[in-house]
């Protein structure tokens, strides 16, 4: 052979060797770099959601917070109506006096019961053509106008509720979250 064709041929072969090994060599890095731009882009969205669920605790302990102290307001003052209401009903002579029979009948369709029905707890009637019957003899003005208040007490602590659940709500809406949730081209903020 001709040394000059062996020795061309060897630095052929090791120039492509180096090539070879080069490329090998950039291919690695773009991988590494690849495979750490995927960690830290894991690292930032676990970042962000724990930021996220953070924010949704605090706006949540913020909601509940406002919400148990206007209840604890409520039941404060719904405290005094009764007490005040005990007072005047104790010095006033409702409680000797009988509902009507048709407010007596109109409490019970309210709330569903029938006299004579077996769901009357007082099983007055006892016939079911009897639905005209008398209201039972204790249902006096008193009980009655204690009764519209315990439901007005209820109906207030139900309505408070309700607003808590929806400042709740809309402040997770509008609070932190919104603007984490959202990414560049997904059509957000387009009107």
């Amino acid at each position: 052979m001709v040394p000059g064709l062996t020795r061309w041929a060897l630095g052929a072969v090791l120039a492509v060797a180096s090539v070879l090994g080069f490329l090998a060599y950039r291919s690695s890095l773009i991988t590494d770099g690849r495979a750490l731009e995927v960690r830290a882009a894991a690292q930032r969205q676990t970042a962000a959601i724990t930021q996220a669920k953070e924010d949704a605790d605090l706006v949540t302990r913020t909601v509940v917070e406002s919400l148990n102290n206007k209840l604890t307001e409520k039941d404060k003052a719904h405290d005094l109506r009764t007490r005040d209401l005990e007072l005047a009903l104790a010095v006033s002579d409702l409680r000797g006096r009988s509902l009507s029979t048709d407010i007596a009948r109109l409490l019970d369709d309210a709330a569903g019961v029938r006299p004579g029905t077996p769901s009357d707890p007082s099983g007055a009637g006892g016939a079911a053509g009897k639905a005209e019957a008398d209201p039972p003899a204790d249902a006096d003005l008193a009980e009655f106008v204690r009764t519209v208040g315990e439901n007005y007490e209820i109906c207030q602590r139900n309505s408070l509720r309700l607003e808590g659940l929806q400042s709740w709500y809309l402040a997770l809406l509008r609070g932190p979250l919104r603007p984490r949730l959202e990414t560049p081209g997904d059509g957000a903020g387009r009107e």
